[in-house]
């Protein structure tokens, strides 16, 4: 008898969780986020603290926060460089 194995099913969000963005920073740090826009050369976020912040287009490692979110399924796109 052999056994199959699936891979474990993806758990749905549910519709009253907020949806998270990951923002990984060049310096290698990433930051959990609510929400997020662009002004200019400038990445405005929401962390998950409500707290409103900024930082310039430069400092953000664009490959790797779009590939972390990815991962997790969740849509993330920046303005092309």
């Amino acid at each position: 008898m052999s056994l199959i194995t699936r891979p474990p099913r993806r758990r749905a969000a549910s519709d009253d969780q907020p949806t998270i963005y990951l923002i990984a920073f060049k310096d290698h740090s990433i930051v959990p986020a609510l929400g997020y826009w662009m002004e200019g050369a400038t990445l405005h976020y929401v962390s998950v603290e409500h707290a409103l912040n900024q930082a310039s287009i430069e400092l953000i490692d664009r490959d790797l926060s779009q590939r972390l979110n990815d991962e997790r399924a969740v849509e993330f796109k920046l303005p092309s460089r």
